[in-house]
């Protein structure tokens, strides 16, 4: 057996379904002495969003091994309220990347799904309500 990186998840040589993965309790190894940065995280309303999305990924097993003993989405935004921020989208998908190794950042599903809805939506209501979102999130997107 090699070894693991963090990151990922030993489940030994049993091969599961998809539908198994979503039911199966997985500990994943957290990270080690990130105390600070998960206060940060939790507490520091000054940090910059650069500087969040790299304490996120520090510290990504840690809340996903959190997460999974919450009992409901509030409790998840309430404990790690990055989520509810206007580009907690990229947060996701950091949380995404990290569960779902083979498969293609959300971001590149988000970027498809404006492109589609910028070409295809007539109504000029939700025009107007599409075309405010779009410019905040790419406005808002770091360079």
């Amino acid at each position: 057996m090699g070894r693991l990186r963090i990151g990922q998840v030993n489940l030994g040589r049993k091969r599961l379904a998809t539908d198994d993965l979503l039911s199966e309790v997985r500990e994943r190894v957290p990270e080690y002495d990130i105390d600070y940065i998960v206060d940060q995280i939790k507490y520091d309303l000054n940090c910059s969003f650069s500087d969040l999305e790299n304490n996120w990924k520090s510290t990504t097993n840690y809340r996903l091994n959190e997460i999974k003993n919450f009992s409901s989405t509030g409790e998840i935004f309430k404990n790690w309220n990055g989520y509810t921020l206007p580009l907690g989208y990229r947060l996701v998908d950091i949380d995404f990347r990290t569960l779902y190794l083979d498969c293609s950042s959300l971001l590149n599903t988000f970027e498809n799904i404006v492109k589609l809805l910028d070409e295809k939506l007539k109504d000029s209501t939700n025009r107007k309500l599409f075309d405010s979102l779009r410019d905040d999130a790419f406005n808002n997107k770091p360079k």
